[in-house]
């Protein structure tokens, strides 16, 4: 039987049952002849977010679709999220994506599931296991080419990017359900990092080699004047939360910049790098190892890139600013561990250990020098003059925001020192 069937919505509220998301004044025309479907100039509104649709569909008992959709002011949420296939959630739930967005879906291909078997080996005797229905997504097919544009939005490569303004393009294939394959880019002109404000991010991003994740590659991106680079492993396991690995350099970074400091005379950069891996939303799985190396002139703190979640200025009681720091440290849950430390002034050599523990906020570092009277202990100074070439040993403990210094000089005496790492003169 021949018909022709045109619908023209004017304020129509749908749900539809494969894309559970509420549209709302939707308008445009459904054209439908026999098992040919034409879409044209389809809108609809979801709250401030607006859709447009085009395309074309094969009817029948197994349909396909060729469309077209893009949307402006959408917001990547639960809403959203919940109503994707479960592979475009993985992708979704894999890069932590969130925040306000435009989309264009370039192409939009869909091939529904083979029809379902209504009886099993035609078994319908009385009592039997009865009919065998297909599973829902075996045959089925769905390939898209997708550009996202964030605008102060965000994701997580296994560490928080914030404020992200830029592009995601990907090109992927499901079938039965199943991320097949995958491939794209990152274009980002700005983002926030630790609070620190990131350039030009850029990174491919490809399919895992064992399909169980995503991997971004040949990572740039421009900070604090210096340049950073490296790639990152995101694993979606059947079982269990999502992983990831990195591994990330930063080179010839500005330490005044880097560490916010606002005396112009700071002056030098700063190198650092970092392998760190573990579970989302569980900082205790977190591992990893990180080294940092400052040069420059008048230093009077070492900003040290912990695990890249935040930077972190050590002060130490000098009297003369360094011209050289080196760091070398491992991360395991919240706390970091140095196993050494090395500042270089032109007449003092200051080495330490100890760690920073980040959930309980507290400190405890030990350090040596070799040179006393470079010491900036007010209480202290006319004793250390006699101890110039003696080996003076800091106890650094307490609190990170009000640490608290213990001065000792061939064991013959021992005293502390209040918030000296916070710059107090004495008086």
């Amino acid at each position: 039987m021949d018909f022709r069937l045109v619908l023209q919505p004017r304020a129509l509220s749908i749900k539809p049952v494969g894309l559970p998301y509420r549209f709302d004044s939707l308008k445009g025309a459904l054209s439908i002849e026999g098992e040919h479907l034409i879409i044209s100039g389809l809108t609809a509104r979801h709250g401030d977010a607006e859709f447009a649709l085009a395309g074309t569909g094969e009817l029948g008992a197994r349909p396909s679709y060729n469309l077209q959709l893009s949307a402006k002011d959408v917001l990547i949420g639960p809403a959203l999220r919940d109503a994707m296939p479960e592979s475009i959630q993985t992708i979704i739930d894999g890069l932590k994506l969130h925040g306000p967005c435009n989309f264009r879906f370039a192409k939009l291909v869909y091939r529904a599931p083979e029809p379902a078997a209504t009886v099993a080996s035609g078994d319908t005797t009385p009592g039997s296991a009865g009919p065998s229905v297909a599973d829902a997504s075996a045959g089925s097919a769905l390939d898209f080419s997708l550009a996202l544009s964030l605008r102060d939005g965000g994701l997580d490569v296994g560490v928080p990017l914030d404020d992200v303004n830029g592009t995601i393009k990907l090109d992927a294939q499901l079938r039965d359900g199943a991320l097949a394959g995958i491939r794209g880019g990152i274009d980002i002109d700005s983002l926030s990092m630790a609070g620190r404000t990131l350039h030009n991010f850029t990174a491919d991003l490809v399919r895992s080699e064992d399909g169980n994740g995503l991997k971004l590659s040949k990572m740039e991106a421009e900070l604090a004047g210096g340049q950073m680079a490296g790639e990152v492993d995101i694993v979606f396991p059947n079982d269990g939360p999502s992983r990831y690995s990195l591994e990330l350099v930063l080179r010839d970074a500005d330490v005044r910049e880097l560490a916010r400091e606002t005396d112009p005379s700071i002056q030098g950069d700063l190198t650092a790098s970092l392998s760190l891996e573990g579970a989302w939303g569980d900082p205790e799985s977190r591992r990893g190892r990180g080294d940092v190396l400052v040069t420059g002139k008048e230093m009077y703190r070492i900003p040290l890139l912990l695990g890249l979640l935040q930077v972190t200025n050590l002060a130490l009681p000098i009297a003369e600013p360094f011209h050289r720091g080196s760091a070398r440290y491992s991360l395991d849950g919240e706390r970091v561990n140095f196993d050494q430390i090395e500042l270089r002034s032109d007449s003092m050599l200051m080495t330490g250990t100890g760690h920073l523990d980040f959930g309980t906020k507290q400190v405890r570092m030990t350090f040596v020098t070799d040179n006393p009277s470079g010491i900036r202990v007010p209480i202290l100074n006319d004793l250390l003059k006699g101890a110039r070439n003696e080996l003076l040993k800091i106890n650094v403990k307490g609190t990170i925001t009000q640490p608290k210094v213990e001065t000792s000089v061939m064991g013959t005496f021992t005293t502390t020192v209040d918030e000296v790492l916070r710059g107090d003169n004495g008086k």
